[in-house]
C-alpha cells in the first residue's frame, strides 16, 4: 500500500533522474574529449619519437594573448624530413586514437559503446589542421571539422538515446519484479 507521502517521494526523486542523466554526460564527454586531446598529442609524440625527432613536450599554448593558440606537441625534427614523414605525424594524432575508441564497441548492451563515435568525431575536428600536413587544400580543414562534427553529433544523439531507452527499460524491470502493474 503506498502512501500519499511515498508517491511524492517518488515524484520528487524522479525528477532528479534527467539532471543526473545530463550531468553523467557532461562529465563523460569532458573526460572523453580530455582524454581524447591528449591521446592525439601523444600520437604525435610518439611519431615523432619513432622517426628520430626530439620532443619536448606537449605544450598548452598562451590561450590568453593567442601568440600560440590550442595545445600542441612540440618537435624538433632532423633537418631533412620529406613529404612522407611530415604526412605520417600529421596523421598520427589521428590515427592514436582509433584503437582507443573502437574499443568502446564491444560494449553492445551498454549506452557507453556510442562514446567511440563521439571519439572518433572529436578526433577528425582535432586532425584537421593536421591533415594541411598531407593535403594542402585549406577547405581540408573545414571539410575534416564538418565531418568530425557530424559523427560527434550522430554519437552524442545515440549515446543519450541508449541511455533514455536503458532507464525505461530498467525502470520497467523494476515494475515488474515488484509485481506492480500500470494501473
Amino acid at each position: 500500500m503506498h502512501s500519499f507521502f511515498s508517491v511524492t517521494e517518488n515524484t520528487a526523486k524522479d525528477k532528479k533522474k534527467p539532471l543526473r542523466l545530463v550531468s553523467y554526460l557532461v562529465f563523460l564527454n569532458v573526460i572523453i574529449c580530455a582524454a581524447g586531446l591528449l591521446l592525439h598529442e601523444l600520437g604525435h609524440l610518439a611519431a615523432g619519437a619513432w622517426i628520430g625527432c626530439a620532443g619536448t613536450g606537449i605544450a598548452a599554448g598562451d590561450m590568453l594573448n593567442l601568440t600560440i593558440p590550442g595545445v600542441f606537441t612540440a618537435l624538433v625534427c632532423p633537418a631533412r624530413v620529406g613529404h612522407d614523414t611530415a604526412a605520417f605525424l600529421g596523421l598520427s594524432g589521428f590515427l592514436f586514437i582509433v584503437p582507443f575508441a573502437l574499443a568502446f564497441m564491444p560494449l553492445k548492451q551498454m549506452p557507453e559503446k556510442n562514446l567511440a563515435y563521439v571519439l572518433l568525431g572529436f578526433s577528425v575536428v582535432l586532425a584537421g589542421l593536421d591533415l594541411l600536413l598531407v593535403l594542402p587544400f585549406s577547405f581540408v580543414v573545414y571539410a575534416a571539422f564538418a565531418a568530425g562534427v557530424a559523427v560527434l553529433c550522430m554519437g552524442e544523439v545515440f549515446l543519450v538515446g541508449d541511455y533514455v531507452d536503458y532507464l525505461k527499460h530498467k525502470k520497467t524491470a523494476k515494475s515488474a519484479s515488484r509485481g506492480v502493474s500500470g494501473h
